[in-house]
């Protein structure tokens, strides 16, 4: 073969080769700019959010008086630069020609209708406007994801994005701290449960004791420091709303938490130095009684693994997480208690025995 019909094979090789990739990904060898491919998306028009994963976990985030909620937690509060930040990067998503168009590549891209990594729903807030769904899949590369629209079947790689900058579960838009008391405050600790009650103080000695110790009792101060660690701050794991069940055993509740915190008056202000052929300023006054305030927690049944909870403070009800719950649903006095020494044993290691003569 001569060098003349070898390069001419090549060509035609070469060409094949075009031809086959076209075919498979549906693309055009032509250059595409790339396009956006949610233009009608911004901040000042989306009105709600839907995202589920595939693992069954989704949440709905909506617009209600000008601030972003959890509508799929009855309206709870969510971090608003958070909602802001995602709305921004998908105003922002930019993709050139599909990388494919064939169906049976939606499930290797994790973009199929039932093997997905995200699926999102944006909507925006005029009345009778038109819902947009698309799903995320695999990332091709840094700061891309897989991206189809439900209702076509070209799937892109779209820039800027990640699916996990997608978040599909409660904790990904809230603020993590449900119930929280500066502990260094703390006066007082009132636990009811099943077990009993159990009533914590701070003497004037700053240590901590039972109040109703008895004779020859002792407390065990490490695990009342750790019950004012797990009673002082309180995560909330799903929010549920602002109606109170009565399935969520909270009415009345299984366990209650009350706290009391104590803080320093606010400084009397100095009187001000009399003019001359004033009247002297009368003296200022004693200091004020410091600032007491109670804050209290009810604990409700376990569903799966977590217990419903309620603040005293707020006007939602959550879920907290079973080892949160635990730690308050199980306490019992004995448990503060230092455990009274061993008996020293005799020469037969008869526990007790010496304890005898």
């Amino acid at each position: 073969m001569s060098k003349a019909n070898r390069i001419l094979l090549g060509l035609f090789v070469a060409q094949l080769a075009v031809i086959a990739a076209t075919r498979l990904f549906g693309g055009s060898t032509a250059t595409v700019a790339s396009r956006k491919l949610l233009p009608e998306v911004s901040a000042a028009t989306l009105g709600r959010l839907e995202i589920a994963d595939g693992e069954q976990h989704r949440v709905e985030l909506a617009r209600e008086g000008g601030q972003w909620v959890l509508a799929s937690g009855g309206g709870y509060p969510v971090t608003q630069s958070k909602v802001t930040e995602l709305i921004g990067k998908l105003a922002a998503l930019t993709a050139a020609e599909p990388v494919s168009t064939q169906p049976q590549h939606q499930y290797a891209l994790e973009v199929a209708a039932d093997k997905f990594t995200r699926r999102v729903t944006v909507t925006p807030s005029a009345p009778g406007a038109k819902a947009t769904t698309f799903f995320l899949g695999t990332s091709p590369g840094v700061k891309k994801a897989h991206f189809r629209f439900a209702t076509e079947a070209q799937t892109y790689a779209a820039s800027e994005l990640s699916s996990w900058d997608v978040g599909s579960q409660p904790s990904d838009w809230i603020a993590p701290e449900y119930f929280k008391v500066e502990r260094k405050d703390v006066v007082a600790l009132t636990l009811v449960n099943a077990n009993g009650k159990v009533e914590v103080r701070k003497g004037a000695d700053g240590k901590w004791t039972l109040a109703d110790l008895a004779k020859g009792e002792t407390v065990n101060e490490s695990e009342i420091e750790s019950l004012l660690g797990s009673a002082t701050t309180i995560n909330v794991d799903q929010p549920v709303g602002k109606s109170v069940d009565p399935a969520f055993g909270l009415n009345p509740p299984k366990a209650l938490l009350t706290l009391v915190t104590e803080t320093p008056a606010a400084p009397a202000p100095t009187p001000t130095p009399a003019a001359v052929g004033q009247p002297v300023p009368s003296p200022a006054p004693a200091a004020a009684a410091p600032v007491q305030r109670t804050f209290v927690l009810g604990l409700g049944v376990k569903d799966s693994d977590r217990y419903y909870a309620k603040s005293g403070q707020s006007p939602f009800v959550v879920k907290i997480a079973s080892w949160s719950g635990d730690s308050l649903f199980n306490k019992k006095r004995a448990d503060l208690l230092a455990k009274p020494p061993e008996p020293p044993a005799d020469a037969k290691g008869k526990p007790g025995a010496a304890a005898k003569k």
